[in-house]
């Protein structure tokens, strides 16, 4: 799973830069985890809430995992809408119907590496697939793409060797990996289909000789280079070691762009790291919570400034301030929040409200509002705000109860 990450965040700065050679920055400030990432999140985060359900095959279990893939992947979409997400993809995301759409792209393959690592059976492993790609990917070719990645994963992790991972993918899924990565390059271009990047990321891997050469070899195709990578980067993690310094350098970049937090690694530190190989050594991914991360500032400059900005924001947008803090004022937008559905172009006057509330400390009723902008997905802009509202939020809160030192 931190494979498929890693390989995400390399290949980001190349996806529409293509590179076709392996001489390349690794990781710069601007490499970033996108959609390939936040969806293998969502279907860790699935598949841990069904854990038992589907260990021990309990009625519905399927159904169960299905419809908690499809609340994951909203759940990041809506957390994340800038990712960088196919337009059918986003497209579904937003439909409340959220029925399958046949699709044949790589999108089932890139999210599917948990549960390489989570099924104790090749059998479990390409059922399980195939649930966690039907939401959107229903279509032959993607099923397929989903279910070599997953199977694969387990294959390398429970002992088979490149040689037999790569008999068995060919005789079962018709891939053709007697192709070499010099004979790919040169005319590959952007294919975001399994059926014509699937198999690339499986001959990057096959090429290899360590994780880090594998990466490299499937940025240097070209093409959709994060997902290759992504894909590529998630069979490596099962018999290579992540360099120490690559772990520590996506983790600096994580950190620095505040996007996701410890709990999006769960899986990975509960699941995947009881099954990794003991010669790895320690391999452990102990993200800090947001009010954790270092700040570009002082921690009394980010009191002070967080506190002056909501109050000049509730100033301009509450009558200059004539009526601020008064119970009238307040009861008036208790019943304005009764009647403002988010994602109905009441947005905008919704994040007004959650800053006043939090201006004056009512800090749980700002964060529900938040929360109610934030899985709207109308205004991708807007909740944007309510999310760094969210975590100034927390900040400013941990603050002022001491929890955070002010002489960090």
């Amino acid at each position: 799973m931190i494979g498929a990450i890693i390989g995400d965040m390399v290949g980001s700065i190349y996806e529409f830069n293509n590179i076709k050679d392996k001489r390349f920055f690794l990781l710069t400030k601007c490499s970033t985890i996108t959609d390939d990432s936040f969806m293998t999140m969502a279907i860790s985060r699935a598949l841990l809430d069904c854990d038992e359900d589907i260990k021990e095959k309990r009625d519905g279990y399927e159904q169960k995992l299905y419809d908690k893939c499809i609340e994951y992947m909203v759940y990041y979409g809506r957390r994340f809408p800038d990712a960088g997400y196919g337009s059918r993809f986003a497209k579904w995301l937003k439909d409340e119907s959220r029925k399958p759409y046949g699709s044949y792209g790589n999108g089932s393959a890139m999210r599917v590496s948990p549960v390489g690592w989570f099924c104790d059976s090749l059998e479990d492993t390409l059922r399980i697939a195939v649930i966690t790609a039907s939401p959107s990917h229903n279509h032959e070719e993607g099923i397929k793409g989903a279910q070599a990645i997953a199977a694969g994963i387990y294959l390398l992790r429970t002992g088979s060797s490149k040689d037999e991972f790569k008999k068995y993918i060919t005789d079962t899924f018709g891939y053709n990996l007697d192709r070499k990565l010099d004979d790919i390059r040169p005319d590959y271009s952007f294919h975001v289909s399994c059926e014509k990047s699937v198999p690339e990321a499986i001959i990057a891997f096959l090429e290899g000789e360590s994780f880090e050469d594998v990466i490299r070899n499937a940025v240097s195709l070209g093409g959709d280079s994060d997902t290759i990578a992504c894909m590529a980067g998630a069979l490596a993690e099962a018999i290579y070691e992540i360099p120490e310094e690559i772990r520590a350098s996506v983790k600096e970049n994580l950190i620095e762009q505040r996007e996701v937090t410890r709990k999006d690694f769960d899986f990975y530190n509960l699941v995947v790291i009881g099954k990794k190989s003991k010669a790895f050594g320690e391999q452990s991914f102990n993200m800090p919570n947001p009010w954790e991360y270092p700040l570009d500032h002082s921690i009394e400059e980010f009191y002070k400034g967080f506190h002056d900005r909501l109050r000049d924001q509730v100033e301009i947008n509450f009558e200059n301030g004539k009526r601020v803090g008064t119970i009238e004022l307040m009861k008036e937008l208790y019943e304005e929040i009764k009647v403002l559905e988010p994602g109905k172009g009441c947005d905008k006057r919704l994040l007004e409200i959650a800053e006043y509330f939090g201006y004056i400390k009512r800090y749980s009723t700002c964060m529900k509002i938040c929360d109610s902008i934030i899985e709207s997905g109308a205004d991708a802009e807007t909740g944007k705000k309510a999310n760094q509202l969210k975590e100034d939020l927390r900040t400013f809160y941990f603050i002022s109860r001491g929890i955070i030192s002010w002489d960090r």
